[in-house]
């Protein structure tokens, strides 16, 4: 675990460096360890709550992609000169389009700690999020065409529109609870979006070239010209812009639901608007003052702008500012993610918890003791020795509910159960052998009540019980289900075997329990 890390993360007057988050970077990695990090958000591999923050590595992979991608981007820009082709002018379109995007998208998925969007979902979202923003995008230009007639606002108001609406939808997912997730699914769809309209002016670029017949060398090189800008500067743009509102967004919604509420919180504004200002900073050029200001100013403005390192700076500054924002999202995503780890082993430790199993240890010593002074009784009566065990086997092989082990003692407990989330968030529950936990609505059946409002609850929802040094764990017929945590629905009136330190919830999220024992 990167316990340094995590501890700067958690302590507000310590802060996080952009070292911190680098520092594995070059590093050499076992093969389990990417083994680990490719399967990561795969069937079995997504890590319970209670060791997101252990199971998770430090970015890596998207240093090596990015390498990989410009060495071959060069490859392709030589080739297409020495072997020049329409497929390789495909290549030239795409491939240089790509890298610098994807190679942020893979940074955003490796630092997404809850660790349950595999590559292929991340992958899915940037193909999926830059079509539909860009179909929204053109959508909106075609209904409001007094759009395009302000030039500064042609580009940034309907593509960011466009990009927050899309990733709106996504996160309306229920699995998305977390500022990283937003983070990355806001990045997959800027990710989308740039990439594709980059390989877009390259093709208007040799669509205009073939069209006036200006030679195979100039195309390339023109085509080459803006997909390396935009290749480099997309580390500034799209990617980050919609990183910030999907970041901020997924903190606000957290384990509740998309809605209205959310696009009125200040957070979300602050991130939307720092995004829009951006864009259109990027985008201005002085010749939109034209008729505004003295023709004069104008040109002398035209012309100081037109310089290459005027350019340059200025897009420097604007990609330093877009990443100091979205460092300072990804600072509140962090600790978020260190407060949803304490909360788990605070449950883990609560004195309940320690009490339990204290008292549980001295009953096994105890226990040890006994055999001592039982040694005689069995030897005096030796046909009641060979019995008990038949009688014993007998009883194990029925059900548990009618013939509990006799060797445990009824009114010991053997798990804690303490709630997480919701209305019994930090109530703790003792387990016996002896009394299992019914979860419900109605008084006279349950031992563990919600109130009659609670959505999502049923009056008998599900039972927990100790059956042979395990918890067991069923549903009673509910209508919402009862869920294990990686999110297995448990099947009506069948018993489930719930690991020790396990998570379940009864309907969604909002009433989430913890089991430990000893």
């Amino acid at each position: 675990m990167n316990t340094t890390f995590f501890q700067k993360a958690s302590e507000n007057k310590r802060s996080i460096s952009w070292g911190d988050i680098f520092s594995d970077v070059w590093k050499k990695h076992r093969k389990d360890q990417r083994t680990a990090l490719l399967t990561k958000g795969m069937g079995s591999h997504i890590p319970a709550p209670n060791r997101m923050l252990s199971d998770w590595q430090k970015p890596w992979l998207f240093a090596r992609v990015l390498i990989a991608g410009l060495v071959l981007s060069v490859l392709i820009g030589i080739s297409c000169v020495i072997f020049p082709g329409y497929g390789m002018l495909l290549m030239l379109c795409l491939l240089p389009a790509f890298v610098v995007p994807l190679s942020v998208m893979l940074f955003y998925w490796e630092m997404n700690i809850p660790g349950n969007i595999s590559i292929y979902e991340a992958l899915l979202l940037t193909l999926l999020g830059g079509c539909l923003s860009l179909t929204v995008t053109g959508i909106m230009r075609t209904v409001f065409p007094g759009i395009s007639e302000i030039a500064f606002l042609a580009g940034p108001l309907p593509e960011e529109l466009a990009k927050c609406l899309i990733v709106t939808i996504f996160l309306c997912r229920k699995k998305y609870n977390y500022g990283l997730q937003g983070i990355l699914i806001g990045g997959a769809v800027g990710v989308g979006f740039s990439a594709m309209e980059s390989a877009g002016y390259a093709l208007q670029i040799f669509d205009i070239g073939i069209q006036n017949a200006m030679g195979t060398n100039i195309i390339i090189r023109s085509m080459a010209d803006i997909l390396v800008r935009r290749g480099v500067l997309a580390i500034g743009g799209h990617v980050v812009w919609a990183a910030l509102y999907g970041g901020a967004l997924a903190l606000i919604k957290g384990k509740g639901k998309m809605s209205p509420k959310c696009f009125a919180n200040s957070l979300f504004w602050l991130t939307f608007s720092a995004a829009f200002l951006l864009h259109t900073a990027w985008n201005f050029s002085a010749s939109y003052l034209a008729g505004k200001l003295p023709d004069s100013l104008v040109a002398s403005l035209v012309k100081f702008e037109a310089g290459t390192v005027t350019q340059w700076v200025k897009y420097i500054v604007l990609i330093i500012l877009a990443w100091l924002l979205l460092f300072y999202i990804m600072k509140k995503s962090i600790r978020q993610m260190v407060s949803v780890d304490e909360m788990y082993h605070n449950a883990a430790n609560s004195a309940e918890y320690k009490e339990a199993a204290a008292k549980r240890q001295k009953k096994k010593e105890q226990e040890q003791e006994q055999p001592v002074h039982r040694s005689e009784p069995k030897e005096q009566h030796p046909e009641q020795k060979q019995e008990q065990p038949v009688h014993q086997s007998a009883q194990k092989e029925q059900h548990p509910e009618q013939h509990p082990i006799h060797e445990e003692s009824e009114y010991r407990v053997e798990a804690v159960i303490q709630g997480v989330s919701g209305l019994l968030n930090g109530k703790t529950y003792m387990l016996t052998a002896g009394t299992p936990l019914i979860f419900g609505r109605r008084t006279e059946k349950c031992n563990v009540l919600f109130k009659n409002e609670t959505k999502g609850i049923s009056s008998i929802h599900c039972k927990v019980k100790w059956y042979n040094g395990k918890v067991l764990i069923k549903d009673l017929g509910s209508t919402y289900g009862t869920w294990l945590n990686e999110g297995t629905r448990l099947e009506p009136n069948k018993y489930y075997e719930l690991p020790d330190q396990g998570v379940f919830y009864l309907g969604s999220k909002e009433n989430m329990f913890f089991m430990g024992m000893k």
